[in-house]
């Protein structure tokens, strides 16, 4: 979803085609100018919109059993059980700033059936808990919790929201630097682009006060750097305001 929002201008008023994440140098966001003949605005004006719609469908689902929870972000979804009972799921929290989510569970009574639960492939360790009770989940798996369920049950998450580094694929030596599910970026409103950056100790990038209006979340390496998330990168959409995904290791050590 966060390439979807940087596609986007911060009004909604525009989209572009592609996302400017190349292996080498900083590139902007483009408004995108061409359309399908013959179909209007049936392009990326019309999918990006299409695509933010499709995140209600795909953050709660069910199978057999019951809910199945994809998405984290705060949302309300209620599901029919296979005996026709109800279940609302309030899925609560400050995700994905934070890694801590609360999900209520208030079925229409007491119920037996199993709340599935998506472990990102980016959480290392994910602890999960049932009123008080650990469950052990797997790292790019589902966690399936088949139990009676009570209204006032609540579900505890906590993601495991440390910053990664992640090697380019083609092996040049750029990195990219990971907060959960957030992809970071250097912005010219921020700093030089396409600068060196220090990776020697990525515990110590966090989460900065943000005074900006124009940048959703801010990050500080050990260095002073500053990032920002992808979907804030270069929302100017002009070649004035680059960015740049893959960056370049400093040789301090």
């Amino acid at each position: 979803m966060m390439k979807i929002l940087g596609a986007m201008l911060p009004d909604g008023s525009w989209w572009m085609h592609r996302n400017p994440t190349p292996l080498a140098g900083p590139s902007s966001k483009n408004r995108a100018g061409d359309q399908i003949k013959g179909y209007g605005e049936d392009c990326c004006l019309a999918q990006g919109p299409m695509g933010l719609a499709m995140a209600p469908w795909l953050a709660v689902m069910q199978d057999a059993r019951g809910p199945v929870i994809n998405l984290y972000e705060p949302a309300d979804a209620s599901i029919t059980l296979a005996d026709k009972s109800s279940v609302i799921l309030s899925i609560a929290g400050n995700y994905p700033v934070s890694g801590d989510v609360t999900v209520a569970v208030n079925p229409a009574k007491r119920s037996n059936f199993s709340i599935k639960l998506r472990m990102p492939g980016w959480s290392k360790k994910t602890h999960v808990a049932v009123n008080g009770q650990a469950y052990e989940g797997v790292t790019g798996t589902y966690l399936s919790i088949a139990r009676d369920w009570n209204p006032g049950d609540v579900i505890k998450i906590k993601f495991d929201m440390g910053v990664r580094i992640n090697a380019a694929p083609d092996g040049d030596g750029r990195v990219a630097l990971t907060y959960g599910p957030i992809v970071l970026a250097q912005d010219s409103r921020l700093g030089k682009v396409d600068a060196p950056i220090s990776t020697d100790h990525p515990d110590a990038c966090v989460l900065a006060r943000n005074p900006r209006k124009d940048i959703w979340m801010l990050f500080r390496l050990a260095d002073g750097t500053e990032l920002c998330d992808y979907a804030s990168a270069g929302n100017e959409f002009s070649k004035r305001n680059p960015l740049c995904v893959w960056m370049t290791r400093s040789a301090d050590k």
